[in-house]
């Protein structure tokens, strides 16, 4: 096993692999500080090379990218501790979806799904709804809920 283990060490492929990992890593997980307001609307998409692929749900973005990359490219390497990223390739994906990443600094405790549910319910109660009498499960302002109103209609 011990061999194993030293003939992975030392292949070449593999060791720019990892390091390929690492770099991927140390960029997504400074993402937000690297783009600034951008990076919700920007996806890291691969490394190839010394190149960062990246996609915009924004064509404007591409430009904006382009516009200041040697200066992306410097925070990049800055936060790589290394000068490794010489480019960035920008694409448009009009699929791409939004996604905030979570502040570092303000990670709030929030309550798990079913104490959600619970309270929103009760909350509901209150405020007059009920049990629909046909399903028994949806809460209502109504006698019926909507969809068991949809499906008495469509029959």
């Amino acid at each position: 096993m011990s061999n194993l283990f030293e003939l992975l060490k030392n292949n070449k492929a593999l060791k720019k692999t990892i390091f390929s990992l690492e770099v991927s890593k140390k960029i997504n997980s400074n993402w937000q500080e690297i783009f600034g307001k951008l990076a919700e609307d920007l996806q890291f998409e691969y490394l190839r090379g010394n190149d960062l692929y990246i996609s915009a749900k924004n064509y404007l973005w591409i430009s904006e990218i382009n516009h200041y990359k040697k200066d992306i490219i410097e925070k990049i390497n800055l936060v790589l501790n290394k000068k490794f990223i010489f480019d960035i390739k920008v694409s448009y994906r009009k699929d791409l979806i939004s996604i905030k990443k979570p502040d570092k600094n303000n990670i709030s405790k929030s309550k798990n799904l079913e104490e959600k549910i619970i309270l929103d319910n009760k909350k509901k109660l209150e405020e007059g709804y009920r049990l629909c009498k046909i399903c028994s499960q949806l809460l209502s302002k109504e006698e019926i809920c909507f969809l068991c109103l949809q499906k008495t209609r469509t029959r």
